[in-house]
Order: C-alpha cells, then structure tokens, then sequence
C-alpha cells in the first residue's frame, strides 16, 4: 500500500500542478494530512511528544516537505518528467549511504552495499547517462544534508548500522 501511495505522488504532482502552483498544492496537501494523523492520534490515544521531539519533528518535517518534495514538484512543474523524478527520488538512498560514510564515518555491511550497488545498477539502466550525471550532483547536497540531519536528529544512535 505504501508503494503505491508514494508512487502515485509523482504522477499526481505532474497534473495537481496544472491547477495549483505545487507549492500551494503541496501546502494544502499537509494540511490534510495533518488534520488526518492528529484525528488517529488522538483516536488511538498515542502519547504526545515531548516540545524537544515535536521542534525537531516539525524541522525534519519542513525539510522532507519544503526542500525534497517542493524541489520535485517545482521541477515538475518546470517540465521535468514525472517518471525521471521519480528515479531521481530513487537515488536519494543510495547518496544518503555515501554521503554518510564520507561525512560521518558510518560503515554499511557488504549486504548493505550490495543493495547500493543494484540501486546504482537499476538507475543506471534505466535513465540516459546525462540525467544520471545530472541526478548525482542534485542529490548529492540532499543526501548530505540527510545524512547530518538524521544524526542532529538521532545524537543518542549507534554509528555503525545494525
């Protein structure tokens, strides 16, 4: 179900942004979909989160939000296809696991870099070599940042992967 609901965004973001500007589109978006998890929260009577854990969920929130997916629909809006969006979107993993490893010494086990390795493999046989240059370079500051901010997020979690 969660695959569908996230890949149907790109497509959905690619004719929301006919009507709408996507950053309007993506706000009124958020907006119902807070309305939508505060009403199961309180449904399912899930404890608050203490004011340390709500700022630091609300600034993970806006740069997933502001930065990631209004950069995509902006691009999309701009004529980007929805389909290499996509696939950019894709190589977001496989740069958060480089970018980790250069900038916070975080060590993937040969598994994990093998998943790396395949995601690498599948982007490139699917998009032309000078959208993969292009996508690289793009992700490579989101990756980074990613990286950091889960560390800045998470300062109590081991550096080594489980």
């Amino acid at each position: 179900m969660f695959v569908v609901l996230w890949s149907t965004g790109f497509v959905v973001a690619r004719y929301a942004t006919v009507d709408a500007g996507p950053l309007t589109f993506l706000a009124v978006r958020m907006v119902i979909t807070v309305g939508l998890l505060t009403g199961i929260s309180i449904v399912a009577r899930s404890p608050r989160p203490d004011r340390t854990t709500a700022r630091w969920t609300a600034v993970a929130a806006l740069g997933l939000h502001v930065g990631y997916l209004g950069g995509i629909f902006i691009a999309i809006d701009q004529g980007l296809p929805s389909g290499l969006s996509a696939l950019i979107a894709g190589l977001h993993p496989v740069v958060t696991a480089f970018g980790s490893r250069l900038f916070l010494g975080e060590r993937l086990r040969r598994l994990q870099w093998a998943g790396v390795a395949l995601g690498c493999l599948g982007v490139g046989v699917v998009v032309p070599a000078t959208f993969v240059v292009a996508a690289w370079t793009a992700t490579m500051t989101m990756g980074a940042v990613r990286a950091v901010g889960w560390r800045r997020l998470n300062p109590n979690s081991d550096r080594r992967s489980p």
